[in-house]
């Protein structure tokens, strides 16, 4: 039987660095599921049919854009190999779009459902940008199952660690005050706790893909693909949205 890879640098630092990655979704995720919709529905009086809309359509081209980013991914060549440069990459966009998303320059009407709309999609598109890469590098760094499974697991635990930070901060920041009963409703500390995420965000994609640079070198070097592979995965898409389970799945 082959012998099975582990790159030579998978050491405890290597590790916690790629699952610290984890910590920049977590954020992220929790802040969609628990405040946007609450925030622009709530908060700033966007109907909850137009909320809705608006995260269906960000969502949606989500589900495109991730198996593209994933084919893009896998046929790129670099110094820092295949999935870093967009690791790298979209620590910047991702921190300022998400901070924005919650920072509206409009506070009613169809401006404010334009600005969910737009800045929900290029939030969920710059995480894509890392999500993708950050997932399949995980699985590059062994071949062996009770170390892709360790790699899962502290990953989740950075993941939920996130989930876990945005709800205390949220309990801190958020604190009932004579002018808001319900500190939920305070509209003005929305964008305070969103540049404290955005902050968060940026400094775990860095940190993941900065700590985990050594490993560069010793990963898997694929075989040489196809020049029109980004046309091949745009038509597979195109096959996936023709079958109707698929599209009730998306």
């Amino acid at each position: 039987m082959s012998e099975r890879f582990h790159s030579p640098n998978l050491d405890k630092s290597t590790i916690f660095f790629f699952s610290f990655g984890q910590l920049a979704e977590g954020l992220m995720n929790s802040a969609f599921a628990i405040l946007l919709f609450f925030y622009f529905n709530q908060v700033l009086g966007l109907s909850g049919t137009l909320c809705g809309l608006a995260l269906l359509i960000a969502t949606s081209i989500d589900a495109i854009t991730d198996p593209v980013m994933g084919t893009i991914s896998d046929n790129w060549r670099s110094s820092l190999g295949r999935r870093h440069p967009f690791m790298y990459a979209s620590a910047l966009p991702l921190a300022i779009s998400f901070y924005f998303l919650f920072a509206p320059a409009f506070d009613s009407g169809n401006a404010l459902f334009v600005w969910l709309t737009g800045f929900a999609i290029l939030t969920r598109m710059s995480m894509t940008l890392f999500h993708v890469p950050h997932m399949a590098f995980g699985a590059e760094l062994s071949d062996d199952f009770d170390r892709r499974t360790n790699l899962v697991a502290y990953r989740m635990l950075f993941g939920v660690s996130g989930w876990i930070l945005l709800n205390a901060g949220f309990a801190v920041l958020f604190a009932p005050t004579d002018e808001y009963p319900n500190g939920q409703l305070n509209p003005a500390n929305y964008p305070w706790f969103a540049g404290m995420l955005s902050v968060g965000i940026f400094v775990s994609i860095m940190l993941t893909s900065w700590g985990t640079r050594s490993v560069i070198p010793f990963l898997h070097q694929p075989p040489p693909t196809r020049k029109d592979h980004l046309n091949q995965s745009l038509e597979d898409v195109r096959i996936s949205l023709t079958n109707v389970s698929f599209r009730w799945l998306v």
